[in-house]
């Protein structure tokens, strides 16, 4: 959600009175001259059920408030005056559309002005003002939990820490630290609550606190468009010096999940100084299982926690320690790897038409019929199937749901609660489909059940059996025929069964009925599942919004970027997405950034083309190739490919559900999935070609691609049969990390063979395998892991 700009929606307000302008001009340069009857700020902050400011106290009241800056001028935007007061009862935000005064941290003033409330925040929209004093002391932080901030609407309607400055002790936190603004999620002993961090603070260039620490700010509201205005808090810090860090080490990398197997998994930590590391792990945040270390004292862990069941979620927590003291972090997840079996097949269709001529690994499939894809997967469907929709009207997708309810498919359908573009729901209902919307239960439907969603036989015992499909299509007769569209469709046990904990959060259960307590949608979900997979060898991460740090991931991408970023997208309104853009545009020499946006935004004054195209406030300069689109239908897409051209850069493919916009980052019900894959990215890439050719873009943008895949990594393993002793040869183009596994038929891993660092050229190495004692003869296999890529070999022992 964007902070900085959260006005632009209010106070578009064109050309004003010149005599207004005036007299308000003077009004300010007069200031009070005296110190008025004042209410006390708590009062303020009584409410109807809804969350409304109450009488006498409701909007549009005229009052005078006392009290001490606690936030001045410029902290959260220089954009517009944007401070906070407060009193001995209570504090207040002070707002005004321009900036007619810089407050300072510690003024005493006084505000006159009128109740106003911006999505829930009360405020005081400000008309005239009195600074009586600088440099006083500014109050004492009021100490509270996570709980109280989650709940700072009270059973009595009242807000009484909403807009104070507020300390919680003891907190640690999960999520993605933002590269500009964004929010992360605080743990303590009471629970949860979001911490908001703004770009303009910096904040987000500090080095994120390992462990515990304490942390200071103001209480903010920043709930939906419409009321109730009950939920929605966040606590606010003003600079990196709010932050108290206790003692311990530090993490500065991690701690990230690698090596994901099927039986086991590798976590990676980083710290600031030598410690030790200790991983507790287990299903539950009990952690049953026991813990792993690698029993070194260093700044690089890797650790392997064994004994894994095959895609299964696990909770996890580290301790660090060293010379100063402990740090351990919060709970955290992870998934294993699927079990032996499964294919892994990454696949993307389009209903539009892709350029071949971009094609360098395999032709991606354009013009596809959509329904007919869905269709053949719901017919192959045995067990269950879930599914979340933002719009159903496809009679034949209807037919086909219905037919597999009637052969003993469980169905779960979940469709967002709105009136158009649902004309085949009732017919599900009437023949014994259990539905459900985002109203259900205690949700209030206010926002966006915005999924493109689908997981069919999570949980079936064979692991080929499992997909998931997403994406950016509607099952509406305009998203199909006419909109530009993609599905993205994965094999995966383990990434279906993630997806299945996102459907359960939102149905309220596990079984096929679902619970309207439990039930959870929008801001009412928490951050509940693993992120990272291993699909087929391939990286893919998933987010579900609003509560997964999903837009941050995709700046970490962006921020990986070396040469291109290429974009289709229906709807792009988040600048800090932008300012990471821009910034590798102007420092990365070389780098093409080019994007397509759908000429439906061609009138919204907030869309990011303006920026980029080099106009209004901000903009681009040079300007970047984007340009509207210039086909028939909505380009309905919302996809992002990273370095498509360089498989050494690490291709990235972005894609799901999720417009780059404050709703979906704040509000909606999302996904967001990020696939490491120099094939996919390329098949989307060849879907971004014909949507940039046919808007009028000039460059060709066949220039510069790789016609062929990049050659097969050089692996020789011998003799083959052995017995005790193998010596492998390989060579590398890029230096880095390189390991060597040995895998037994059933996919489970023996021993690692080699982990080291090496350099770029030919290397060989003796592998000795008389060290387990407990090999038998048979078939194993051999896997090196390298910079360049990862190859599989067979042999035979011979003991």
């Amino acid at each position: 959600m964007s902070h900085l700009f959260r006005r632009a929606d209010r106070f578009h307000t064109g050309h004003r009175c010149f005599l207004l302008t005036v007299a308000l001009a003077v009004i300010f340069l007069l200031g009070m001259g005296g110190r008025a009857q004042g209410v006390d700020i708590i009062d303020l902050h009584h409410n109807t059920s809804s969350g409304v400011p109450a009488a006498p106290y409701g909007i549009g009241t005229a009052v005078t408030v006392h009290g001490v800056v606690t936030v001045g001028s410029g902290v959260f935007t220089a954009d517009y005056t944007d401070v906070w007061v407060q009193d001995g009862t209570a504090g207040i935000n002070i707002y005004h559309y321009a900036v007619p005064h810089q407050f300072a941290l510690g003024d005493s003033v006084t505000i006159n002005g009128t109740i106003d409330q911006y999505r829930g925040l009360t405020e005081v929209a400000m008309t005239t003002y009195t600074v009586h004093s600088s440099g006083a002391t500014p109050p004492e932080p009021l100490v509270v939990t996570c709980d109280d901030v989650e709940h700072a609407f009270l059973p009595d309607y009242s807000e009484p820490n909403e807009a104070r400055l507020i300390r919680i002790n003891d907190v640690s936190w999960t999520g993605a630290w933002p590269s500009f603004s964004g929010p992360i999620t605080l743990h303590d002993e009471s629970g949860t609550c979001v911490l908001y961090i703004d770009g303009t603070t910096a904040i987000q260039n500090m080095t994120p606190p390992a462990g515990s620490f304490d942390v200071v700010g103001i209480v903010k509201q920043y709930a939906g468009f419409t009321p109730p205005y009950t939920s929605g808090y966040e606590l606010m810090p003003r600079s990196s010096g709010d932050f108290f860090i206790h003692a311990g080490p530090q993490i500065v990398n991690g701690p990230r999940e690698t090596e994901l197997q099927h039986n086991d998994v590798t976590i990676h930590i980083e710290t600031s100084t030598a410690c030790t590391a200790v991983i507790s792990y287990g299903l539950t945040d009990a952690y049953e299982i026991g813990t792993a270390t690698d029993g070194v004292s260093t700044t690089v862990h890797d650790i392997l926690t064994g004994g894994l069941d095959p895609a299964t979620v696990y909770h996890y927590s580290i301790d660090l320690e060293d010379g100063t003291g402990l740090t351990t972090t919060p709970d955290r997840l992870f998934s294993s790897a699927s079990a032996a079996g499964g294919i892994g097949t990454i696949q993307a269709i389009f209903n539009k038409s892709v350029d071949h001529n971009v094609a360098t690994y395999e032709q991606a499939l354009g013009g596809q019929d959509l329904e007919g894809w869905i269709i053949d997967r719901i017919d192959a469907t045995n067990l269950t199937l879930d599914v979340a929709i933002y719009s159903f009207d496809l009679p034949a997708v209807a037919d086909a749901l219905i037919a597999a309810k009637n052969r003993g498919v469980q169905i779960r359908f979940i469709y967002d609660n709105r009136d158009t573009y649902q004309a085949e729901v009732t017919r599900l209902i009437s023949n014994g489909i259990t539905v459900i919307d985002d109203a259900y239960g205690a949700n209030t439907g206010n926002e966006i059940m915005h999924h493109k969603l689908w997981v069919f036989d999570a949980y079936s015992p064979d692991p080929a059996d499992p997909w998931v499909y997403a994406g950016s299509w509607n099952l509406s007769v305009q998203g199909t025929n006419t909109d530009a569209q993609n599905v993205i469709m994965i094999q995966d046990q383990a990434l279906a069964r993630t997806c299945t904990i996102e459907m359960d959060e939102m149905w309220g259960s596990s079984s096929a009925t679902p619970n309207a307590s439990n039930s959870h949608f929008g801001t009412n979900k928490i951050d509940n599942t693993p992120k990272i997979f291993n699909v087929g060898g391939k990286e893919i991460e998933i987010y579900f919004a609003p509560s997964d740090p999903w837009l941050g991931a995709l700046i970490d991408q962006v921020e990986t970027a070396d040469l291109s970023i290429n974009f289709c997208i229906l709807s792009f309104t988040r600048f800090d997405l932008t300012n990471e853009m821009e910034d590798r545009w102007l420092n990365s020499p070389g780098m093409k950034i080019r994007g397509v946006f759908d000429s439906g935004e061609s009138g919204n004054t907030g869309s990011q083309y303006f920026p980029m195209n080099g106009e209004g406030d901000y903009p681009w300069d040079p300007p970047a190739d984007v340009m509207f689109d210039a086909e028939t239908g909505a380009l309905h897409h919302k996809y992002m490919i990273i370095d498509v051209d360089h498989p050494s850069s690490n291709p990235v493919i972005a894609t799901g559900s999720a417009n780059w916009s404050n709703a979906a980052v704040g509000d909606n019900d999302e996904n967001h999935i990020i696939i490491h894959d120099p094939i996919t990215a390329n098949k989307y890439f060849q879907e971004f070609s014909a949507r940039y050719q046919a808007a009028g873009g000039g460059e060709d943008l066949t220039t510069g691609i790789n016609d062929s895949a990049p050659p097969a990594m050089r692996f020789r393993v011998g003799p083959n049969p052995a017995s005790f002793r193998l010596q492998t040869e390989f060579s590398l183009t890029n230096s880095g990390r390189v390991i060597c596994d040995l895998y037994s038929v059933d996919g489970r891993r023996v021993e690692r063979l080699i982990d080291h660092i090496m350099t770029g050229g030919r290397h060989t190495l003796s592998l000795d395998l008389r060290r387990n004692q407990d090999l038998a003869s048979g078939m194993y296999y051999i896997r090196l892991s390298t910079p360049d890529g990862e190859q599989m070999r067979p042999i035979t022992l011979v003991r």
